[in-house]
């Protein structure tokens, strides 16, 4: 598949699901965690989790929380780039970002 002019593509991982939002690079914040909630419903991972309810994250070091009005510009955040995204537990408590990553190499060697 192919982008079109300007689209870019962020991968999202939240535990051990990553998924790949297209955005354009002026998009808000905001509209990428809408994005997210589309494709939480199309999956099997339905939490019934709203934008309202999510933040986005730049992986440590940083770990910055994205702002919903900010353009992905504003953060450099280009093709291929990661992001975190975790979820509202209650009114002042969100998840701790829990991100398994996976070892390509190593889980590709032989025994």
């Amino acid at each position: 598949m192919s982008l079109a002019p300007e689209e870019i593509y962020v991968r999202v991982k939240r535990q051990n699901q990553t998924y790949f939002i297209p955005c354009a690079p002026d998009d808000k914040i905001r509209v990428v965690k809408e994005k997210i909630e589309q494709a939480l419903k199309v999956s099997e991972k339905d939490d019934g989790v709203t934008a309202d309810h999510m933040r986005l994250l730049m992986p440590p070091p940083k770990s910055t929380v994205l702002e919903d009005d900010q353009a992905l510009t504003h953060y450099e955040i280009k093709n291929d780039t990661e992001l975190h995204v975790v979820f509202q537990i209650s009114e002042n408590l969100w998840e701790t970002v829990a991100v398994e990553s996976m070892d390509i190499a190593s889980s590709a060697a032989p025994s």
